[in-house]
Order: C-alpha cells, then sequence, then structure tokens
C-alpha cells in the first residue's frame, strides 16, 4: 500500500519533505517549513494497515501494552518526558512498525491508536517547532525483525542521523550503589552513612547516593526547604570530609538535588517566588521558570559549587519532568531570553553538563525515568527506573525498557528494598529482577539478619562475575506482551538468562560453553531445550550460593532441572 501522510501547519505555511530509504523497510522522511516570526505546530497524518499486532511499546508504556483506538487521549513527548519513538509488534516479539521523530526537545502530541471503522491505525503527529525549528525527520522502520532490535536502530538513528551524541559514560556508571531514600529518606546523618558505608564497601558496593533531606533538619518530606543547596549544619558538620571518608572506602559520592522546586521556606523564596512557572500546594514549593536567564545561572551556580566545595562524583538531578507548560505558566516576557520551557531546559543541562565536566571529566548525572529520550542521554550517564518500592515487576520491566532504548548509557534499578519479615529467598528473587542493570539498594545493611547479609553478598558476587555478560553483551528480553518473563544476556561463548516465570523453556545454543540461569520466581525448576547441547555439567545453587546439587551429565532432550527459588544452576 502507498503511504499518503498529510502535512499541514496551523498558519497554513507551505511543508515541504524530501524522502528517502535507506534500507529496505526502512524510511526517512525530512519536513522542512520556512522560518517564522511567530509559533507554529507542524501536523503528520496518515493510516497504515499493520496486521498481527498483539501490542505496543514506547518508553513510558510501563506494564500497559494494550494500543487504543484513534480517539482517545494523546501522549505527549518532550525532552523532559519519555522519548519519541512507537512500536506495535507481534505474537513473537517481532516489529510490525516502528516510528520515531528527530524532535526530541518540544512537545510532540501522539494520537496513535486503531480506527474502528475498517481496523487501520491511525498515527498522528502535532509537533510544536516554535519559531526556530525549520526541519524535522520522521522515521518509520517495517523490517521483520525482533522489536528490540528496531528500536536499538532507532537510538542509532538519534546519534548519527540527528546528530543527538549521548555523554560519555565512566566505568563507575555501571557500578552497583548504595542509596539512602527508602533505608532513611530524610533521617540521615553523616556518621550514621560512614558505617553504612563500611558495611555497602565491604560486600561490593561502589558507591552511594545521598538522597533527599541533606540540605534540611526538616523531615517532614515535602520540598519547602529546597532551593538553597546547603548542607545541613545539625545533619553534616563535617560535609567535606564525610565525603572524603567515604572516598577512603573505595566509594564514589553522589547527592541528591531537586532541579525544579523553589521552597516556601527556602532563602531564596523571596527573590525567585515571582519567577515560577507555577506553585505546587501539594509540594510547598514553586517550579522555577527557566525562562530566565537569572534562574537557570542560580541553579547552575548550586551545583557547580556543590561538586566543587565536597569533592563529588556527581549528582542525581530529580524532577526534571516538572519543567512544563502548564494553565497557570505566566505568558512570555521581555525580560525572558527563551519563549519554550523546553528550549531553556536543554539550554541549561548543556551548559551545567559542560560546567560539571570541566570540573571532573568522569562526573556521574542520575537521570529517572520518564525523562529518558535521546536528549536527556546528552547530560545523564545513568538512567534509573521510576520509583516502585518493593515491585519486582516494575523493577524489571522499567530496566528492559530502559536497557532497550539507551544503547551504551548505564541503566540502574530502583532502589530495591524489602520488609522486614521477608525470607531470603524473596529476597534473592528481588535481586534478581535486577540482574540486568546495575543495583541500587536501599537498605539498613547494620539491621539485616545474617542470612540476608549472605544473599546480598552472593547478588554482588554473582553481578561482578558475570558482568560483561549482564551488560555489555547482546541483550534480548523475550515476548513483551507478557512483560518479559525471559531475558537473556550473551557475549561471546558465555550467557546469562534470567527466569523470571515458571514452566518457561530455555533453549540452550550450542555456542554456549558457560551459561547462567537465575530461578527469579517461586517455582522450583526449569525446563532446559539441549537437543543440540547434551552432556553439559550442572551445578546447582541456592539464593544464598550454596552447593545443593551437581550433575555430571545432563541428558538429551527437554530436561527439567530442579532449582530452589530464588536459586541458580551453571552450566558448563
Amino acid at each position: 500500500m502507498k503511504r499518503e501522510i498529510l502535512t499541514w501547519t496551523d498558519s497554513n505555511k507551505e511543508v515541504l519533505c524530501k524522502k528517502e530509504e535507506p534500507e529496505n523497510g526502512v524510511y526517512e522522511y525530512t519536513y522542512e517549513i520556512p522560518e517564522s516570526e511567530k509559533e507554529e505546530t507542524l501536523w503528520l497524518e496518515w493510516y497504515e494497515d499493520v496486521a498481527n499486532t498483539v501490542g505496543c511499546w514506547y518508553p513510558d508504556c510501563g506494564s500497559g501494552r494494550a494500543y487504543g483506538a484513534d480517539w482517545q487521549r494523546r501522549r505527549t513527548t518532550s525532552l523532559s518526558v519519555s522519548a519519541p519513538v512507537y512500536c506495535l509488534y507481534d505474537q513473537g516479539g517481532n516489529n510490525c512498525i516502528t516510528i520515531a521523530l528527530s524532535e526530541a526537545v518540544r512537545e510532540v502530541e501522539w494520537k496513535i491508536g486503531v480506527h474502528e471503522e475498517d481496523g487501520r491505525f491511525l498515527f498522528q503527529c502535532k509537533i510544536h517547532m516554535g519559531r526556530g525549528r525549520e526541519e524535522v525527520k520522521l522515521y518509520i522502520n517495517e523490517g521483520k525483525a525482533v522489536y528490540s532490535k528496531v528500536l536499538g536502530k532507532v537510538q542509532t538513528w538519534w546519534k548519527d542521523k540527528c546528530k543527538i551524541v549521548p555523554a560519555i559514560v565512566p566505568e563507575a556508571a555501571k557500578m552497583p550503589f548504595y542509596s539512602t531514600w527508602y533505608s532513611y529518606h530524610q533521617n540521615i546523618e553523616e556518621k550514621q552513612l560512614e558505617r553504612e558505608c563500611e558495611l555497602a564497601a565491604q560486600m561490593g558496593f561502589k558507591g552511594i547516593i545521598v538522597d533527599d533531606g541533606w540540605q534540611t533538619d526538616d523531615n517532614h518530606r515535602g520540598y519547602a526547604f529546597c532551593g538553597d543547596w546547603k548542607p545541613s549544619e545539625t545533619k553534616f558538620p563535617h560535609m567535606k570530609e564525610h565525603v572524603a571518608y567515604v572516598h577512603s572506602l573505595g566509594m564514589k559520592y553522589m547527592l541528591w538535588v531537586s532541579i525544579p522546586f523553589i521552597g516556601k521556606n527556602s532563602g531564596i523564596w523571596k527573590k525567585f517566588s515571582d519567577k515560577l512557572l507555577e506553585y505546587q500546594e501539594d509540594m510547598n514549593a514553586g517550579v522555577a521558570d527557566i525562562r530566565y536567564k537569572e534562574i537557570r545561572e542560580y541553579l547552575m551556580e548550586q551545583y557547580v559549587d556543590l561538586v566543587k566545595n565536597y569533592d563529588l562524583d556527581g549528582l542525581k538531578m530529580d524532577f526534571i519532568d516538572e519543567f512544563h507548560e502548564g494553565a497557570a505558566t505566566p505568558e512570555y516576557n521581555e525580560n525572558m531570553d527563551f519563549r519554550d520551557v523546553q528550549d531553556a531546559l536543554e539550554h541549561m543541562m548543556v551548559q551545567l553538563s559542560e560546567k560539571l565536566r570541566e570540573l571532573n571529566p568522569d562526573i556521574l548525572i542520575e537521570i529517572r525515568q520518564k525523562y529518558v529520550g535521546p536528549y536527556i542521554r546528552k547530560f545523564g550517564n545513568i538512567l534509573r527506573v521510576d520509583d516502585c518500592p518493593m515491585s519486582q515487576l516494575s523493577n524489571r520491566v522499567g530496566l528492559v525498557d530502559l536497557r532497550i532504548l539507551s544503547g551504551d548509557t548505564a541503566v540502574h534499578s530502583d532502589m530495591v528494598m524489602w520488609n522486614k519479615a521477608e525470607e531470603p529467598e524473596g529476597v534473592a528473587i528481588a535481586l534478581q529482577h535486577c540482574f540486568f542493570g546495575s543495583l541500587q539498594l536501599s537498605v539498613r545493611l547494620e539491621e539485616c539478619k545474617q542470612e540476608i547479609l549472605e544473599v546480598i553478598r552472593y547478588y554482588m558476587e554473582l553481578t561482578q562475575e558475570w558482568f560483561e555478560e549482564r551488560l555489555e553483551g547482546d541483550f534480548t528480553a523475550k515476548h513483551p506482551e507478557h512483560l518479559y518473563p525471559v531475558v537473556y544476556g550473551e557475549k561471546e561463548n558465555r550467557a546469562v538468562v534470567g527466569v523470571y516465570e515458571e514452566d518457561q523453556v530455555i533453549c540452550v545454543k550450542e555456542n554456549w560453553t558457560e551459561v547462567l540461569i537465575l530461578n527469579a520466581n517461586k517455582g522450583n525448576g526449569i525446563y532446559l531445550d539441549l537437543m543440540q547441547t547434551s552432556g553439559k555439567k550442572a551445578v546447582i545453587r541456592d539464593c544464598i550460593g550454596t552447593v545443593v546439587k551437581s550433575l555430571e551429565k545432563l541428558q538429551d532432550g527437554l530436561v527439567k532441572v530442579e532449582i530452589p527459588a530464588g536459586g541458580t544452576v551453571k552450566l558448563f
């Protein structure tokens, strides 16, 4: 079927289109409109006959993989929210059609869904070009390949064709970190954290992320004291020496900052309370209007001074998705040097990342899901799963979704926590759900039972032993429509497999000389397809690494291997 893409602008300007077909099944369209003295919006709309689809994927879809009707509400992407890409896939997890846009800064409103009258899919993109955008590219891939491989091509397209080049990723960005948020919330102080770091370092953690609370004596949550960004003299009276001590343990040190919030109880409130995008009553804070140069320079100065004054290794930059225009956003005025909030955000983050990398070329910048698009990767070299306390499913799905689209950028789990009554097997399974990303842990290690500490130690040993296969090899997540029940990482002739649901069959490839399989569920066994790989030995371990059984030679065919919940089997 010949594709007919309708194009128009709100002001009826002429739209020029150039079409390319760089490879079979891939199409690139470049749309140009004349530069305008007023705000412009470009519309793209077309219908597709797409058969065999069972679900859809986009960066912030979470557990919702169903596509809707074309009359349902639009989805929005921008620099601060998600990424401009959408994929429809079939029952086998193969791509049906994937579309992406080069516009990853300004807001794009998407309407993609089933047209009930004839079963076709409507694709509609409303692109806020502003005054300065003259060109936008549309990428369409109809190639019959695994969905994740096609999405990997999209992130390469952003880098190579759209010139959105990700930040350098230091090796430390891929290491496991201890986080203070779930374990302590705002109730933190330096000596307490030093004791935790001593334990964490012994287990192999390579850094600490000190979350909200370091900058205020108040422990009532909320963001009323954000904006001054000075350590609490009560909690951290010797911040520089404290950071130096953590460094002496072999750990990196990162501090949390809430980029947009100016708290009503902060010292800077009076100066900037009239320069807000909006005031959020439930947060006890306003969102800074970064269209003002004065605001941007103040924020950047605070973060640069933190890194410089305390020899920090990085910053956790939170709540970037609060930078958006809403009903309460003031209109542009002559004291602003940007009209669009997303343009101002891009400008600030580019400048800030340059300043920070001048201080430390290996600076670590953590960014949280759902602001995970290609422009965010220019600034941040750590992308973390959105907050999902104790949700193993959300952590696994979030990690996989980030891995699929993030190339070499480090991907971290949300901070893993558990109830104090949790059994060792449950703790092991929670950790195994994070195996294909870098772990962030947030429990009070001082209070953990010995058997729980043994689970953590075993997990940390495994992640180090299988580092390259987990994070740097060929990555495949099966069945997106079922939220990835089996995940594979392989490099050369070694592989690691995470099995997250019972009764899965794992095909052991002929070239795999060593395989680690995680029984990351409460079932007691895994089915192995050994049609081409019979004769392998197996060592089965429980959740703390104790060998429970060794098999000298596995038989041909389909074999069930009994593995304790949260345990592992190594084939060789």
